[in-house]
């Protein structure tokens, strides 16, 4: 399945540059937009994405003592915010007809978009916790089973005790995690302000994304940026 996946993504990532380089070969875009964006893509983008999965893997092998909350916090930027960002910038852009990232509404929606993949990819972590397995399609707990490092089992285990720092490392990335070790883990998280601290997170980021969209016309387009940036908040899946 992990190959198969692999393999539909590279022929995606194939068919995507075919589309950009159609458009400017037929005069749909500019030449020159089309080329920046080829490059942002391929020469920024990318490079950001898999680094962002890399460390998402490497980070399970680092301590809870020595990961840092900005460390998983750059790697969310990097996994998820990266590609969310382009795709939305490289909207504008199509929009404005020219490749100008300096240009007021391009910032904005550039900080919207970095805003909104942090808060996206937080809001995941904790339906990695607390969300409906039905909805999510994957079990509960998988998270913990896998040790991801996330924000809010960094934070709970900032705050633990001695002793329950000594349980959560017990827990973390045990592969036959059990049913009820599973909830023991996840009441841990609760209790120690894991999921509390990493809501208000994202709700602050969501905050900032909304922020930045004032600078932009007050358009049907507008209110559809506002829609997706509540319902990342409120999603269940």
């Amino acid at each position: 399945a992990h190959s198969m996946a692999l393999l539909v993504g590279d022929a995606q990532h194939a068919m995507a540059m075919e589309i950009l380089a159609q458009s400017g070969l037929k005069g749909t875009l500019a030449p020159e937009l089309v080329l920046f964006l080829i490059s942002e893509l391929e020469g920024k983008v990318l490079p950001a994405l898999l680094t962002g999965e890399v460390d998402d893997v490497f980070q399970t092998g680092i301590s809870l003592e020595t990961i840092t909350a900005n460390e998983i916090i750059l790697m969310l930027q990097r996994k998820t915010a990266a590609l969310l960002t382009f795709s939305v910038v490289a909207g504008g852009m199509v929009g404005l007809g020219k490749a100008d990232p300096l240009h007021p509404f391009i910032q904005a929606l550039r900080s919207y978009s970095e805003n909104l993949g942090v808060a996206f990819q937080l809001r995941d972590d904790i339906l990695g916790i607390q969300g409906d397995e039905k909805k999510l399609g994957k079990p509960v707990g998988s998270d913990f089973k896998e040790g991801k490092r996330t924000l809010a089992v960094k934070i709970a285990y900032e705050n633990a005790s001695p002793a329950q720092k000594e349980r959560i490392k017990y827990l973390l990335g045990k592969p036959d995690l059990s049913k009820d070790q599973v909830t023991e883990l996840k009441i841990l998280v609760e209790d120690l302000q894991g999921v509390t601290e990493v809501e208000e997170l994202a709700s602050s980021h969501i905050q900032q994304s909304l922020a930045a969209l004032e600078v932009l016309p007050d358009t049907i387009y507008r209110d559809h940026l506002v829609a997706i940036a509540d319902f990342t908040v409120s999603r269940q899946k």
